[in-house]
């Protein structure tokens, strides 16, 4: 089975914005038409990470000079906490702790902060519960979009369309625990990492020829619309690194085979270095020798063809 062929289980989407008066913000607008964002509201902590290509205006290096830095391969990336940000924050984590609500990109455009995110329709009276509130309390944040969706293929062509996208895949020796035969005709299609224990909650996609779903918690059994907890320390340590340096994903899909995981993880194309290392640190660091990278190339529709 491929990705493709569940991908439109999560049928509805949603966009909301705030405009951002910052004097950084104002400056970074002024060279770059897009930006892609971490926004980061874990453990207490509420900031937002900007990642600025080489070849900006000199006058950020010095604005940003009062911020935090760092640099990567001529990668900018500036951190500002949760008070310049003002209002985004907060909705963002309200969202995702929501069963079925995936993050499909942040960024920055032309001064304003948009965060895009796909979701099954039974959720959405919880999603109007929150926008409701949102809205009421914060003049700042903007509904920008709601309603049917296209899928996450469509979310990621569009965010291939700002920030140029790559795919990394790599697999791993995976044992859940569980008989092996479940996991023919599922898709993982992972959210975030839950705010209290560090796991890595996952929508589960079942095929619509799937025989017996015994693995994960029924969210819409008509439509083989599940949730879980990915099971696996390796890909929880390289998924917490990647938050640690700040960065990046798109998306990330994983797929059960054969006694191993797939994982194949969408990242702007400038930092795939970056993520490559991570993958291999932790490898080293954790005595594994069944890590294998099975794949690093520009985002095209080509990719759907294996994944």
């Amino acid at each position: 089975m491929l990705y493709h062929d569940v991908e439109g289980k999560l049928d509805m989407r949603m966009s909301i914005s705030v405009e951002q008066k910052h004097p950084l913000i104002s400056v970074i607008s002024r060279d770059y038409h897009y930006i892609p964002l971490h926004i980061d509201t874990f453990g207490g902590r509420s900031s937002i990470d900007l990642f600025l290509e080489s070849g900006g205006s000199h006058q950020i290096e010095s604005i940003a000079a009062n911020y935090t830095v760092l640099r990567m391969d001529g990668v900018i990336i500036v951190r500002l906490d949760v008070e310049e940000i003002q209002d985004i924050s907060a909705a963002v984590r309200d969202l995702l702790l929501l069963d079925t609500v995936c993050p499909s990109g942040f960024f920055l455009e032309r001064g304003t902060i948009k965060a895009d995110f796909r979701f099954h329709y039974s959720d959405l009276p919880k999603v109007s519960e929150i926008i409701s509130k949102t809205l009421l309390h914060e003049n700042n944040l903007k509904l920008t979009d709601l309603g049917k969706g296209k899928g996450a293929i469509a979310a990621l062509k569009q965010m291939n369309d700002r920030v140029r996208l790559s795919v990394v895949s790599y697999e791993v020796d995976w044992n859940p625990g569980a008989d092996s035969g479940v996991f023919d005709n599922i898709i993982f299609d992972a959210k975030s990492l839950s705010f209290e224990n560090n796991e890595i909650e996952a929508m589960v996609l079942y095929g619509n020829a799937s025989k017996e779903r015994k693995f994960g918690r029924a969210i819409s059994i008509e439509d083989g619309v599940y949730t879980t907890k990915i099971d696996s320390d390796f890909v929880k340590d390289v998924w917490m690194r990647c938050n640690e340096k700040h960065i990046p994903r798109g998306a990330v899909i994983a797929k059960p085979s054969r006694g191993k995981i797939q994982i194949h993880t969408f990242l702007p194309s400038s930092l795939v270095n970056q993520y490559i290392e991570v993958l291999f640190k932790a490898a080293k660091d954790r005595n594994r020798n069944d890590v294998v990278l099975t794949g690093s190339r520009a985002y095209d529709n080509s990719v759907w063809e294996f994944i």
